[in-house]
């Protein structure tokens, strides 16, 4: 029976759904990432765009609304300024975003 498959036609249907699933575990997280990275990169780019002294409108307009929001923070760090130092009152709250 030369050309003909060995195999049962059942279980090249069953290698088949196997090979689904292993594309589906594998890709999934793939692609979390990845829209997770692309988040970010949208995130901090507004982020970027805060600067001292902006309203709390404009900071909501900029970031969207925030997961939390706190009290003024202890200690401050303003964009390209990373020297941490004490908040006297220049940092009034702390707005906890991330991407959706």
């Amino acid at each position: 029976m030369a050309g003909h498959s060995t195999q049962p036609l059942g279980c090249a249907a069953t290698i088949a759904v196997h090979l689904k699933i292993l594309a589906a575990v594998v890709l999934t997280p793939i692609v979390r990432v990845g829209f997770g990275c692309a988040g970010d990169q949208v995130l901090e780019h507004h982020y970027d765009s805060v600067e001292r002294n902006q309203t709390e409108a404009h900071v909501l307009a900029l970031m969207g609304q925030p997961r939390r929001i706190s009290g003024a923070p202890e200690h401050v760090a303003w964009n390209l300024d990373a020297t941490i130092r004490p908040n006297n009152g220049e940092c009034v709250k702390l707005y906890r975003s991330r991407p959706d």
